[in-house]
């Protein structure tokens, strides 16, 4: 199973080339690339900063599903041009599996912000 386009057309022409609509794609998947590459890197600083072992784990793995996204709207870019439907396919693969873990660490945040509520609730009723 190559990576090779071989005999597909890129996205490009289901656009029929249309400067305006290419470029107004280009620029919605970019703008969401950039922002998703500044969370990336907001979180994994965040996760440096941290001393909770749990809430390290769960930054890094918010942080990597964010930047698998964020590469597959690069990929789309790409793919106006150079038809890497295959490579998309399987990018999207791995981001699908990523946020399977990223859905697992949701229900450790609950949880988290459950423990900590509770443990401020305890502690105010001691007052």
């Amino acid at each position: 199973m190559g990576l090779e386009h071989g005999v597909f057309m890129p996205h490009g022409h289901c656009y029929f080339w249309d400067s305006n609509i290419l470029w107004q794609s280009i620029l919605g998947d970019f703008l969401i690339a950039m922002s998703c590459a500044i969370l990336t890197i907001i979180l994994h600083k965040e996760s440096m900063r941290q001393d909770n072992a749990v809430m390290v784990r769960i930054l890094r793995v918010y942080a990597l599903f964010i930047l698998f996204c964020g590469v597959g709207h690069l990929i789309d870019i790409a793919n106006i041009w150079l038809a890497q439907y295959k490579f998309k396919s399987l990018w999207s693969i791995m981001t699908g599996l990523i946020s399977l873990a990223a859905l697992n660490s949701s229900f450790l945040v609950i949880r988290y912000i459950n423990a900590t509520k509770f443990d401020v609730l305890t502690r105010e009723k001691r007052k």
